[in-house]
């Protein structure tokens, strides 16, 4: 699906190849569904700004602050801190570690000793036990 916006006809309009479109005006929608959309909408954008952070309430909070600021400004894209790519891949293997039994976790540290990737994500084990 590919989804178009006009902002200025508050339209949007979903394409599904040769299957057809759809287009949904908020104008057609009742005012209950429209603020159900916004704040949907708010949900997704506070969420997709704490992508990455992991549990640290600290740190998401900090980045729905400023979210939360800049929208108030007008601003709708937000220099937002981004998690690396390398931080998220870091952060998943060391939960998937700290989550496996000591069988799973011995086999798991085996594999990603062997194809590097403990060395390549810096992570040791102080960091999952």
């Amino acid at each position: 699906m590919k989804l178009n916006k006009n902002y200025d006809e508050l339209t949007a309009t979903m394409e599904f190849g040769e299957a057809g479109s759809i287009e949904v005006s908020l104008g057609d929608l009742n005012e209950e569904i429209v603020k159900k959309l916004a704040l949907y909408g708010l949900g997704v954008k506070c969420q997709r700004a704490t992508a990455g952070i992991g549990k640290d309430d600290a740190k998401s909070y900090e980045a729905v602050s400023k979210l939360v600021n800049n929208l108030k400004e007008g601003k709708w894209s937000s220099p937002v801190e981004r998690t690396s790519k390398k931080e998220i891949q870091r952060q998943f293997i060391i939960s998937q570690l700290r989550a496996a039994g000591s069988k799973t976790r011995d086999a798991l540290i085996k594999s990603l000793e062997a194809t590097g990737v403990l060395k390549k994500l810096d992570i040791k084990p102080e960091d999952y036990q």
